[in-house]
């Protein structure tokens, strides 16, 4: 169970970033959508566990060491593409976790954005530089603490939550009856005129028609927002899961622990938002403006929960990148030696394989310093909803895969008959 809350850990601090902590990503994808956005973030979170369950038995099942086996497993065609796509973004998502942090801290504490991601890349080198074991170590201690701060901060706004319902629901029961008088007197006063009363009848049927439309338009709109969400968090997640294969233990475990903590997290920073939803779609981190009604101290500590948060994202998110580069540079290094020299190249690969790591891991910090002044909340709103219509594909290979009982795994018998047919 040790190991499986590692790994729940883990997966938490690569899905909660920047985005996702500052309220940001839920406003976004859900709480715009109203109390439809409920709805999608249980379809969201249900979807992003389905994923988890079943990349994890992939990665168990058949021994996978990298994201590119992975690939190998899922997808015969298109692998490299696919490669590039999430490695692209996997290093995109490590420099706008760079950029928020340094936006936060200049509107913070005004220091320029050049020095803060300076001081902030250097404590990502230093663990990085540690590996898997940092990466775990930092998310082990640092998760809980965020979780548990989440947990409280939410069940505080619960009052203002019920509160809320209670007013919202005798202002609909007053317009449905203001509506229902309406209604009804002008009908009555139709008969008393021997006017032909079908045209009001018509008009009522068309309003609930109209009402009737409206919720399914509302409903298609979130259900298909909560796939990208899910989809585009697939992104990232399936690399960050790869590379924790030694750890893997009681799959089930660790899925249905994760489901409820992200719903838990989710559906408290939803409520959350409802005390800004006047003014939340203005702001790029609008939590930190809405805890502040719950005093000093408890912004203060949110404040520092949101850096834990773009931290864990950024040590994951960067950590699955340089395990991905580096394999493929090794594989290729290997494939250009002569094969009598296999057991001297076996020596040696893990020793070339750690000088590449560090170098990238150096190119990528300079790089991430530089690019710091690039604002993360309007690369969310495009990029992150475009990454996500690219995980569809992903996610389709990773539905199709078919895990047999004698360690083979090829199509669904769906697809399979597709094949027949075709």
């Amino acid at each position: 169970m040790k190991n499986a809350l590692k790994i729940v850990f883990v997966i938490i601090g690569t899905l909660i970033g920047a985005g996702f902590a500052s309220g940001k990503e839920i406003y976004i994808f859900f709480a715009k959508y109203g109390i439809y956005g409920i709805i999608g973030i249980l379809i969201s979170t249900t979807l992003t566990a389905l994923i988890i369950s079943k990349t994890l038995k992939i990665i168990k099942k058949y021994n996978i060491n990298s994201y590119k086996e992975f690939l190998q497993k899922i997808n015969k065609k298109g692998n490299k593409i696919i490669n590039y796509i999430v490695n692209t973004f996997l290093l995109v998502t490590f420099f706008i976790m760079i950029a928020g942090f340094s936006a936060y801290i200049k509107q913070k504490f005004s220091i320029n954005e050049y020095i803060s991601s300076t001081i902030f890349i250097l404590i990502c080198y230093i663990v990085l530089t540690k590996n898997i074991k940092g990466v775990i170590k930092i998310n082990e201690i640092l998760m809980p603490i965020l979780i548990l701060f989440t947990i409280y901060i939410g069940i505080k706004n619960i009052p203002y939550i019920i509160k809320l319902a209670n007013t919202n629901l005798n202002m609909n029961a007053n317009i449905n009856a203001n509506i229902n008088t309406n209604i009804s007197q002008n009908i009555n006063a139709t008969i008393n005129s021997n006017i032909n009363t079908n045209a009001f009848i018509g008009i009522e049927n068309s309003i609930q028609a109209s009402n009737i439309c409206t919720y399914i338009i509302h409903l298609i709109k979130v259900i298909i927002s909560s796939i990208l969400y899910a989809s585009y968090n697939s992104i990232i997640l399936i690399p960050v899961l790869t590379s924790l294969k030694k750890y893997i233990q009681k799959e089930k475990a660790i899925t249905i622990i994760t489901w409820i903590i992200l719903n838990i997290l989710a559906l408290l920073i939803y409520g959350l938002l409802l005390r800004g939803i006047n003014y939340a779609q203005n702001l790029e981190m609008p939590l930190i403006q809405i805890v502040e009604e719950f005093g000093k101290t408890s912004k203060i500590i949110y404040e520092i929960i949101i850096v834990v948060a773009i931290f864990t994202s950024a040590i994951s998110t960067s950590y699955s990148f340089l395990e991905n580069v580096t394999k493929e540079t090794n594989e290729k290094n290997q494939e250009n030696k002569n094969s009598h020299n296999i057991k001297n190249i076996q020596k040696n690969s893990n020793s070339h394989r750690n000088q590449n790591y560090k170098k990238i891991l150096k190119l990528i910090c300079i790089i991430g310093i530089i690019v710091s002044k690039i604002g993360f909340s309007n690369l969310m709103q495009i990029l992150y909803p475009l990454f996500g219509i690219l995980g569809l594909i992903q996610i389709a290979k990773i539905t199709v895969v078919q895990i047999g009982k004698n360690g083979t795994i090829g199509d669904s018998p769906q697809l399979c008959k597709l094949h027949k047919i075709k």
